[in-house]
């Protein structure tokens, strides 16, 4: 693996960020189960979401079914290569709750790494709060992700995280993070731009103009594909 130890030792290894994440899970999971069961979430893309990675899991991603008896009409931009990483346990376990856990996880490791990004040593308890609050109370976490189920969203870390691999020099790594972020969704070349345009202020000329072109390339052909 191309990661720098150094560059992830902190704050994946700080007990800060790992009381963060593991309270953020808890409390993003139980939201995400609770409207689910109260029939608040967005059932037509969760649906779609665990049937196919079942599919997926048990090696008959091509079955016919209420998805893939017209696989591409059905699927259309739906379709991602990240839903191969969490086949496995939806084989195990088949259910819709499944992938909001998963999705929750993803996005309490996002808020615990950004809030450890800006957090100060000389911040006070209060300034500290704030933060945290600021970071894990957005709305976009409870009016879009903790209603649905978007694999960009559960394995929106990886995207943070390779900034913060660019920002430490670590180019390589940062790379690898991003190209497993973007395969997650063809949109998702839009924040590969950003990444381009962050690496021209870091003044990596070469990475930004290495992946500028690849992103508009990579959404060209995907989007051929799924729309």
């Amino acid at each position: 693996m191309p990661f720098s130890k150094d560059a992830l030792s902190m704050p994946l290894t700080s007990r800060s960020f790992q009381s963060i994440t593991i309270i953020l899970f808890g409390f993003y999971s139980l939201l995400s189960a609770l409207r689910h069961f109260l029939l608040h979430s967005g059932i037509y893309d969760l649906g779609l979401f665990t049937q196919w990675s079942y599919l997926l899991g048990i090696g008959q991603p091509w079955q016919p079914s209420s998805l893939t008896a017209y696989l591409k009409p059905a699927l259309g931009d739906h379709l991602s290569l990240s839903l191969l990483s969490i086949s496995p346990i939806l084989k195990l376990l088949p259910n819709a709750y499944v992938l909001l856990l998963i999705q929750s996880l993803g996005l309490s490791l996002l808020c615990a790494l950004i809030y450890s990004s800006i957090a100060s040593k000389r911040d006070r308890g209060i300034t500290k709060l704030i933060k945290l609050l600021a970071v894990s109370l957005n709305p976009f976490i409870f009016n879009s992700a903790l209603n649905d189920f978007h694999p960009e969203v559960a394995f929106s870390f990886l995207g943070y995280l390779s900034l913060l691999q660019l920002r430490e020099k670590n180019y390589s790594s940062a790379l690898f993070l991003l190209s497993l972020f973007v395969l997650t969704k063809e949109a998702m070349a839009i924040f590969a731009i950003c990444f381009a345009i962050y690496a021209l202020l870091c003044k990596q000329y070469r990475i930004a103009l290495f992946v500028a072109p690849g992103a508009l390339i990579y959404f060209k052909i995907a989007s051929s594909i799924v729309d």
